[in-house]
C-alpha cells in the first residue's frame, strides 16, 4: 500500500470522527429544544463526565488526526481502522434512522415506548457501539497512542457506566417490559454473538 492511501485512513476515520462530535452537537441542541416534553430526565456525574467526550475527540482529530500531516495508518492496521470507523459510523446512521428522535443524553419522552425496530431490534445500544468503533478507528487509523489511551481509559470506561445508567432509568421507567427487551436484545453485541 503506498503513502497516498495511509494518509487517505487517516483522513477517513478523522473525518468520521468529526461527524461524530457534529451528530453530539446536534443532539446537544435537540435536548434543550425538546427538554419539556421529557418525563424523565436524568443529569448526574456519570452523565457530567461523558459530556466531554466531543470536545476531547475534536481537539484530538485537530492535533494527532489527518490535517496534522499524519504519515497514517500502516498497512496492517489501514483495513481494520477503516472497518472500525465505517461500522461504527454506519450504525449511528442506522440508530438515527431507526429512533429519529433520539438526542443526547438520559431521557424518556412523553409517550416513548421502547424502541424496537431496526438496530434496535438487534443492539440495546447502537449508538455506544457506535462510539467505541469510531474512537477505536480513529486510534488506529493515526496510529496514535493517545488516543488509544484515551479511548481505553477514559471512552470505553465511562460509556459503560453511561449505559448502566441509562439502563437502571429504563428499567424503573418500564419496568417488566424493559426486562423483556432486555432478554431478547443484546446490549452492545447482538444476543447470541458474545
Amino acid at each position: 500500500m503506498t503513502g497516498g492511501f495511509m494518509e487517505l485512513v487517516a483522513m477517513v476515520v478523522t473525518n468520521i470522527a468529526l461527524i461524530r462530535v457534529g451528530w453530539v452537537m446536534i443532539g446537544h441542541v435537540r435536548t434543550f429544544i425538546n427538554r419539556r416534553r421529557r418525563v424523565r430526565w436524568r443529569i448526574s456525574a456519570i452523565e457530567v463526565a461523558t459530556m466531554p467526550e466531543p470536545l476531547v475527540l475534536a481537539v484530538m482529530c485537530i492535533e494527532i488526526g489527518a490535517f496534522e500531516g499524519t504519515e497514517g495508518a500502516s498497512a496492517l492496521i489501514a483495513a481494520p481502522a477503516l472497518a472500525a470507523s465505517a461500522a461504527g459510523l454506519g450504525v449511528s446512521l442506522w440508530a438515527f434512522i431507526s429512533f429519529p428522535k433520539v438526542s443526547t443524553g438520559h431521557y424518556v419522552d412523553s409517550g416513548q415506548s421502547i424502541v424496537r425496530r431496526g438496530v434496535y431490534g438487534w443492539v440495546r445500544h447502537p449508538i455506544y457501539l457506535g462510539v467505541f468503533l469510531i474512537w477505536i478507528g480513529f486510534a488506529l487509523g493515526c496510529q496514535s497512542a493517545v488516543a488509544a489511551a484515551a479511548t481505553v481509559f477514559y471512552v470505553i470506561p465511562v460509556y459503560l457506566l453511561y449505559i448502566r445508567s441509562e439502563e437502571e432509568m429504563m428499567l424503573e421507567h418500564f419496568g417488566e417490559e424493559y426486562l423483556r427487551y432486555c432478554a431478547d436484545v443484546g446490549g452492545l453485541l447482538p444476543r447470541g454473538w458474545a
